[in-house]
């Protein structure tokens, strides 16, 4: 085993905790925990997302990784057959229980959760541990999958929205998707016209958005602007 811990588990039909190999990206792997030992026990470490619980205490599976690119990627976990699933991310063997670079938990769901946008470093190497707490086995579906542009949504933002005479591009309600992605105005739908936030509202007029993020931008949501007669009574 290249992760060894000194408290390997030898339960009869259940292999230790080992690394399964991730060979390329897209990954896809359905598989429980309970095929696995439970070689590892405790907190996952600091910076895994799970504070003081010890969500290394269910079965291990762990799977490595070697970045072939720098890339963000999305390491998703889904189908949950039980509660308190975790996904951890360490950078070497020696990290395992002490410092995650990620970490998700699902606490008290079987709903779908995971680590968005994680940045990979070609060259390096990648632990991703999945384990649980108070359920001593979980079963999961575990994507890995790799940023595109194509992948990139529309901002979200009602198609018809009122304002009141001086507001701005500014003023209206969107929403991005992406944590730290940026907003980019257009008059036209094709795109071709960008214009400023600070571009002043005119009633009745279309306005086009897209969201910026990683060097992509998504196609266009379109807004109508309906203005609010603030002096009728």
């Amino acid at each position: 085993l290249e992760c060894e811990s000194p408290r390997v588990a030898a339960t009869a039909n259940v292999s230790a905790a080992g690394d399964l190999a991730v060979t390329a990206l897209p990954y896809n792997d359905s598989n429980d925990t309970a095929n696995y030992g439970d070689p590892f026990e405790g907190t996952p470490g600091a910076n895994c997302g799970a504070g003081s619980e010890n969500y290394l205490s269910g079965n291990d599976v762990i799977y490595k990784y070697t970045a072939a690119n720098t890339e963000l990627v999305d390491i998703l976990m889904s189908n949950l057959s039980g509660y308190y699933a975790g996904v951890f991310v360490y950078e070497s063997c020696g990290d395992l229980g002490v410092h995650c670079v990620a970490g998700a938990v699902a606490g008290p769901s079987d709903d779908d959760f995971g680590i968005e946008d994680f940045q990979m470093t070609a060259g390096q190497d990648y632990f991703i541990v999945v384990s649980s707490w108070l359920t001593s086995t979980v079963g999961y579906t575990l994507d890995i999958i790799p940023f595109s542009c194509a992948s990139l949504a529309s901002p979200v933002a009602d198609p018809l929205q009122d304002f009141v005479a001086g507001d701005t591009l500014a003023d209206l309600e969107v929403d991005t998707t992406k944590n730290s992605a940026t907003l980019a105005w257009y008059s036209d739908p094709q795109g071709n016209n960008p214009i400023a936030d600070t571009t002043t509202l005119v009633d009745g007029i279309n306005y086009y958005v897209a969201q910026v993020f990683n060097g992509c931008e998504s196609a266009l949501t379109p807004i109508t602007v309906d203005e609010i007669d603030c002096t009728s009574s």
